[in-house]
């Protein structure tokens, strides 16, 4: 499995706190069947504060270094609010896509509005780059309508569910949106958004089980599998909606 989703670059975020946290995160995810694992850390969030690109690349490389006996293949993007800063300095490109490709996965305030999540998209779309859009299941005002779910999808997005939401850790409104957004195959990758060893972490194997089992062989294999391999090749997916 690949995970596209994850903050787990010691002491960089709101994710892994020590070198010790990030090797056994890594260590679980390649015991539960993830043999590739994107880090993306927070880029123009303000509750975290705003990481300089060199110093999280630097990060990146010592860590790969100190985990290159975990047979793990380790890559690098970021997460990035769509802050009204970020909106303004989008050209000077101080954030990472995922894998160096055109895909940039994006997340919003839990309590934005629509129309402020078009605009961001159109933008992000506009300077060239595919956004996957973090945890949709999260966004209070996406779930008030269908149609907002398809516009979006509208303006080739991707939704990207958390394994923490399928178990419940955010709550049961997003819990029971993640399904809707599963049932309807409108979700076009599963990740773990690990944060820590203990509340969310790097097990992307109960949530395939699930998903095989309640939806569909072929489903869980294109969530887990061939479209986290497109994202990361820069290869394009089609949306069903």
């Amino acid at each position: 499995m690949i995970d596209i989703h994850s903050h787990i670059l010691p002491k960089t975020d709101d994710g892994s706190a020590t070198l010790a946290e990030s090797l056994d995160l890594l260590r679980l995810a390649k015991k539960t069947g993830t043999n590739k694992i994107v880090l993306t850390p927070h880029f123009y969030n303000p509750r975290i504060g705003y990481l300089d690109k060199k110093n999280v690349i630097s990060s990146y490389e010592r860590l790969r270094e100190k985990a290159k006996d975990i047979d793990i293949e380790l890559l690098l993007g970021s997460e990035v609010f769509c802050s009204d800063r970020f909106l303004r300095e989008i050209k000077e490109n101080n954030f990472l896509t995922v894998n160096n490709t055109d895909y940039l996965l994006v997340e919003f305030d839990f309590h934005d509005d629509f129309d402020r999540m078009i605009f961001s998209l159109e933008l992000i779309k506009d300077f060239g780059y595919k956004p996957i859009i973090a945890h949709p299941e999260r966004y209070t005002f996406l779930r008030t309508d269908e149609y907002f779910v398809k516009t979006v999808l509208s303006k080739g997005a991707l939704f990207q569910v958390n394994t923490s939401s399928l178990a419940g850790l955010h709550g049961e409104n997003a819990a029971r949106f993640a399904c809707f957004l599963l049932q309807n195959e409108f979700a076009s990758v599963v990740a773990s958004d690990a944060h820590d060893i203990t509340y969310r972490n790097t097990d992307l194997q109960k949530a395939f089980m699930w998903i095989y089992g309640n939806f569909s062989k072929s489903y869980a294999e294109k969530l887990f599998f061939e479209n986290p391999e497109k994202i990361i090749t820069g290869k394009e997916i089609s949306v069903r909606w």
